[in-house]
């Protein structure tokens, strides 16, 4: 457990109290899930090509899949602009499934007609071919209006975090950074601390996007908190990220700490200092309020937990249309330019 200073009932107070021993069982329940998962999630994709634009996407849930808890059977969500529109099976058979759900989905958000099929259809069959075609041409006009903004976003920045081939990203602004994955899938991480209004919950919540940045023993881990293009609430954007990452220093500090560790990528031992990164991301247009936000902020909330548990508060704004990101520390040190990845 993570001790703190003489504080105010602060943000760290008010989700270090939630953190009992229910939420430490559901933290370990959900560590248990997904190592448990994680073999039989490598065989699956072995069973299938993933399509672009079409991406794969895996739930805590969905990677324990529909199976036994001894051979999870994987269920992954098929995603076009960050929106599902169908999922897919991989026992006995890669199978397409396309519900009403998924058709009603894909013709509001894209005006894209996709059949409904009862029972799927495979995922090498005319009909599964037809469909990927559909969101590949859809694609190809550049004219993707989805529904959701904000999953738009964050789906193409999952996609440049992914990229390997470049060493700067972002249209050569950003570097040395890359998501958590599951098996190489995108993973949204679930925690037992909720802060979608801002506020910490005891109920699953889930982080936006998981980095890590830097390399060599300078990793660390990055909490996103994604916000679409405009005007939003910079105030609990900042909390969010903030509880998120409070509740995951309280994970990993916790007894099955190193699971959640390795779970993330790491292979060596969980260090005794841990250093974390709270991360607004918004568009450029709004910075000034997100710098006035997070001076008033910093203020109310420690980010020294103890001696040896610290959490880093940056903002990435970016650019909707070309999607470069300036990254910048906020509060203290703020002027310093961290854009290509530098510590």
């Amino acid at each position: 457990m993570i001790l703190a200073g003489r504080l105010n009932v602060n943000l760290y107070e008010q989700t270090k109290a939630l953190w009992d021993e229910k939420a430490a069982a559901r933290a370990d329940q959900l560590a248990h899930a997904i190592r448990a998962a994680e073999p039989e999630v490598r065989k699956a994709a072995c069973q299938f090509h993933e399509w672009k634009p079409l991406r794969f996407y895996l739930s805590v849930s969905g990677a324990s899949g529909s199976g036994t808890r001894r051979s999870p059977t994987p269920i992954f969500s098929v995603r076009f602009s960050g929106q599902n529109v169908a999922k897919l099976t991989v026992a006995p058979t890669p199978m397409l499934r396309v519900g009403p759900k998924h058709e009603s989905t894909t013709r509001r958000d894209f005006g894209l007609s996709t059949p409904a099929w009862k029972g799927g259809r495979d995922w090498n069959s005319p009909e599964a071919r037809e469909f990927r075609a559909r969101f590949k041409r859809l694609a190809e006009t550049g004219q993707i209006v989805g529904h959701s903004e904000e999953h738009a976003v964050e789906s193409r920045i999952i996609e440049e975090l992914e990229d390997r081939e470049r060493k700067t990203k972002f249209s050569g602004t950003f570097a040395n950074v890359r998501p958590v994955s599951l098996a190489g899938f995108p993973f949204q991480c679930v925690l037992p601390i909720s802060a979608s209004k801002g506020v910490p919950k005891f109920t699953d919540g889930h982080i936006d996007i998981l980095t890590r940045r830097g390399h060599g023993k300078g990793v660390r881990l990055g909490v996103w908190e994604l916000k679409r293009p405009g005007k939003v609430d910079v105030d609990c954007a900042l909390k969010q990220a903030y509880i998120y990452a409070v509740t995951l220093a309280l994970m990993l500090r916790d007894k099955n700490g190193p699971d959640w560790y390795r779970i993330f990528g790491f292979k060596g031992p969980l260090p005794r200092r841990l250093e974390l990164e709270s991360v607004v991301a918004v568009s450029w247009d709004i910075r000034q309020a997100v710098e006035r936000a997070a001076q008033k902020f910093m203020k109310q909330n420690s980010f020294d937990l103890d001696d040896n548990v610290h959490i880093k508060p940056f903002a990435a704004y970016y650019d909707p249309e070309t999607l470069k990101i300036d990254f910048q520390p906020l509060g203290r040190g703020s002027s310093q330019n961290l854009s290509a990845g530098s510590w």
